[in-house]
Formats: structure tokens, sequence, C-alpha cells
């Protein structure tokens, strides 16, 4: 299934609504006139545009080549706009590309959107107040010798929002210096839906921050440094490297939820005190490091090196690691998992619920039905919580016990559609994220999206093309498998599936396990997928307005 992650991709084109003033800018703009009031008056530089814009004015550019400058307030600069008379509002940042060489300058209440900074010594410097900087790219600026920061530096106060932008290519001319991509010192900072890449030096934090649905990859040196708290959600920290004293990640006390840390690799790891939930660290050759944090439904996988203190460890598995496992005297382990890891037995095993057995990947660090991780974590562990690493519902009965127990692990065991068809009436089962493909009033029906399986789910409110997570038991009707909903999760996104087409000798088939099939039939059991039949007409009924068509 797509999973509809925010990227730069969707900056899809726009028409802009007319705002109450605008001040447009075009490099290439016929003139004779100057007032920026529309495109063929249009001012011919940034600079005088943003000068002479009133308070709260948004200024217009038009795709081409630009230089920067600033320091301005109170604004919103947007670039990306075709610059056509005819269509005024014509926008898509990605087909209009609007350059700013030389960087820009801001300060309160300024945002900057649909820009590419480029080229300068700092991309975008903001002096404070709040800032939002969206749908922009930032790339290949180069640094200062006498200061931190090149792609982003803040460092006077204020709030800092970062959001769907991609960061990438920026340095720092010497060693010593920190956030090649993003600086933000003394600021509050929140970045979502965001692309960090390929940067020397990462970030460098210092101040409350959040952070979701972001991507930190390939980038080089200390990734990132916060002395303040943090809430990291959905974010993953892939291939980036640090040297001999770098460090990927400090907080100082955090909540970090659903992430993934893999392939990293230098000395630094991952440190932080604070609430740790639902992540994967797999295939890392530094270390990973919790001090004083709190651990619960983590899998750590494939890592060189492992360390924790003072940690409260729960619901984790240890697997594969060639680094010892076995953590400080002062760590307390509840109903984790201990398996083919470098040094010794870990002294915890045997107790507790901690269990030493192949946990059974399969998918990746995903488990199977087999798994020995399925049902034996502990619910009562602080910070379990709804949702897995897949965003999948946790608390389900995967061992069909009766029973909801959270799996050890970052992943939840969700039964597939075929196997919920074929399991005990009142079992309660969820098949993970389906769409909704039909609707009536008393059922609507879900498949996989790639049409293998369906099944009616009883109740109503939701709408076609809508993706859902269905947790409920199973239970028949009329022959008919259905799914009695105890609770249904909304994706934040829609997905078209086609029906299949298919002959009606081919409909319904014959039965797989506790689906009925059709009688006398057999074959592929089909019952619960949107379909479309063919045929010939055969025979048809004009007083009860029926057709039947050939099988």
């Amino acid at each position: 299934m797509l999973r509809s992650l925010v990227v730069l991709s969707l900056l899809f084109m726009l028409v802009v609504g007319p705002a109450e003033a605008v001040v447009y800018v075009k490099w290439d703009a016929p003139g004779p006139a100057r007032d920026g009031k529309s495109w063929n008056t249009a001012f011919l530089n940034i600079n005088d545009g943003m000068n002479a814009a009133n308070l709260g004015e948004d200024v217009w550019v038009a795709r081409g080549q630009y230089n920067g400058g600033g320091a301005w307030q109170c604004n919103r600069l947007m670039g990306g706009f075709a610059g056509d008379p005819n269509q005024p509002q014509a926008r898509d940042p990605e087909l209009y590309t609007t350059i700013v060489l030389n960087g820009l300058s801001v300060n309160a209440f300024c945002t900057l959107d649909g820009l590419t900074i480029q080229g300068a010594t700092t991309g975008v410097e903001v002096g404070g107040g709040n800032v939002e900087i969206v749908n922009c790219i930032i790339q290949g600026n180069t640094g200062s010798t006498s200061t931190d920061g090149a792609g982003i530096r803040a460092k006077l106060g204020g709030l800092l929002h970062i959001q769907n932008c991609t960061i990438r290519g920026n340095s720092l001319p010497r060693p010593g210096f920190s956030g090649g991509g993003i600086y933000a010192n003394n600021c509050s900072l929140v970045i979502e839906d965001s692309i960090i890449e390929q940067n020397q030096g990462g970030i460098y934090i210092q101040g409350w921050t959040v952070m979701r649905r972001t991507k930190i990859v390939g980038n080089y040196g200390a990734q990132i440094i916060g002395t303040g708290s943090a809430q990291v959600e959905d974010c993953q920290f892939e291939n980036n490297h640090t040297d001999g004293t770098g460090i990927a990640m400090v907080f100082g006390k955090c909540i970090l939820s659903r992430c993934t840390f893999s392939g990293n690799s230098g000395a630094g790891g991952m440190l932080a005190a604070g609430l740790i939930t639902d992540t994967l660290f797999s295939g890392n050759q530094g270390y990973c490091l919790a001090g004083g944090a709190t651990l619960v439904n983590c899998t750590f996988a494939g890592n060189q090196y492992i360390a924790n203190d003072t940690c409260k460890v729960s619901n984790c598995v240890f697997a594969f690691n060639s680094g010892d496992v076995s953590g400080a005297s002062s760590n307390t382990y509840r109903n984790c998992l201990a398996w083919s890891n470098g040094g010794t037995q870990p002294s915890w095993v045997g107790s507790n619920g901690n269990i030493a057995a192949n946990p059974l990947f399969v998918n990746g660090y995903h488990i199977g039905s087999n798994s020995p991780c399925v049902d034996t974590g502990y619910n009562g562990a602080y910070g379990v919580g709804d949702i897995d690493l897949d965003s999948q519902p946790r608390l389900l009965d995967g061992n069909h016990d009766g029973i909801q127990t959270v799996d050890m692990g970052a992943y939840e065991y969700a039964i597939s559609l075929v196997g919920a068809k074929g399991i005990a009436d009142a079992t309660i089962v969820n098949p993970g994220y389906t769409v909704v493909t039909a609707q009536f009033p008393d059922r609507f029906y879900v498949e996989n999206p790639t049409r293998s399986c369906g099944i009616a789910v009883t109740g109503s409110g939701v709408a076609v093309d809508d993706v859902v997570s269905v947790l409920g038991t199973m239970s028949s009707s009329d022959g008919e498998r259905m799914l009695s909903p105890m609770s249904i999760l909304k994706a934040p996104y829609t997905e078209r599936i086609g029906p299949l087409c298919m002959r009606n000798a081919f409909t319904g088939g014959g039965p797989q396990g506790a689906q009925n099939g059709i009688t006398g039939a057999s074959g592929l059991n089909n019952i619960g997928l949107l379909a479309r039949t063919h045929g010939y007409v055969t025979a048809r009924s004009l007083s009860e307005y029926y057709r039947i068509l050939n099988r």
C-alpha cells in the first residue's frame, strides 16, 4: 500500500486564491512601470518587493533566479508562480522553480514558502520571533569560517517551524562547527514532514524541540545535539555517520515514539533520557545508548554495540546483535527477549517474563504468527501505546486465546484478511490497513490493496476509498464471514483500487477455511472482493427487468 508520508512531491499544481493585497516580483517583467501590482509591472528583485510590502501582505515571486536579502518581518514570501498575467494565481513550485541565491534573512512573523534557497554562506538566517519555512528546498550552502550553521541558522529565541522542506547538501568549511543542515540555538523548533539529507554537520538543536514524520538520512558529523526537552515521532534516522567524537543524537529529556535508527555508523549512537517506545534500532555500527530512559516495545537487531544505564526496559527484543546486551546492573527488565547476541546470556533472562528464544522475524523485523513475541508482552508497562511502529493497533489477540495482550518488539503481529476469514467466530482480530471498496446501509466491504482478499464489516461511518484498520470480532451471516468492529482507525489518506473483472463462472469459488463457497463451485474463494462480471445475454424478462448472463 502506498503510505502518504508527506514529501516534497505533494507540491502539486496550485491555484492560489487572491489575497487582499499582493506584491509581485518577476525578474523579466516587461514594465515599464514598477509598482508591483501585477506580473507585468512587477518588481525585478525580491528586496524591492519585500521593502514595498506593507505588514501582512504577501509577496509573490515568479519562476527564475534571484538574489536574496533581508531582514524582513510580518510578510509571506512565496515562490513557484508561473508569472503569467492571464493566470496570475497559477503556482507549482516544482514546475516553476524560484531559486534564491546569497541567502535570506528573516525576523518575526515571516513565512518563506515554495522557494529553492542555495549557493549562500547561510541559506536562511532567522533573527528571532516566530518564523515559518514551508515547502522549501535549502541546498548547497557552504557555511562561514567564523560561525555555526549553513542551511538554516536560528539563534535569537522565538519559534521556528519547518514543514515539508528538503534540507540537503549543505556543508561546513572546517571541523569544530555544528549544524550544517540546521543550527537552532536558544529557540524552539518544530520540524514536520521534511527530509534532512547529505549535510555535513547534520543538525544542532539547543532548546525545546518537536520533530514529526521527518527523515534524517546520509548526514555526516554530529546529527542532533539537543539539551532541551524533545518530542520525536515517526522519524527515520538512516545511514548517518559520525566521526571519532561525534554523537548521532543527544537529548536531555525526550518522548521518542515510532522511530527507526538504521545503518548509522561511527562513534556516535543514540543517547536519550525519557520515554522511548515502538522504535527499531537495526544495523547500527556505533552504539545505541540510552541513559536513564524507559524503553518499551523497542527492537534492537543487528547492532554492533548496545549499552544502557539506569533504564527500565519492557517488551523489548534484543536479537542478532554482535555486542553484549546484558546492560547495567541498575537496569530492570520485564517481558523482554534475548537471542543470539554477543557476550554471555543476560542474567535477566528467565525471570519477570524475560525469555531466550528466536524471535522468528519476517519481512525485516516484523513477527509472524509463530513468533514467541506474539502476546507475550506486559500490558501494564508504562508507555505501552495504542499503535506500533507501522501505526497498526496494539493490544490484539494474536494467539486467539481470548485475551488482548501486547507483543514484544516494535511491531505488533496482525493477522491477514485470509487468515481472519479462516478462524472461529467471536475471535478478536485486526487485519491491518485495508481499503473500503463498497458501502451498504448495514455493512461495508474492505479488501487488501492487492485485491487478494476482502471481507464484510458491519456498521457504517466510512466512505469508499477510505483506508481503515478495523479491530473487531469474527462472525458469520448466511454463510458469509464478517467482521464486527470494536474500533475503526482511519488513515489520514485515501486510496482507490479498481475492481477485478471476471466471468460469472469464476465468482464465489470454493470453500476456504470457515468461509463457505458457492454450492458446487471450486477454485479460489473470492467472496468479499469487489468484482465486475461479463458474459453473453442468454435470456431476459421484460416484466421482471432482469437479464441472465451466461457462465
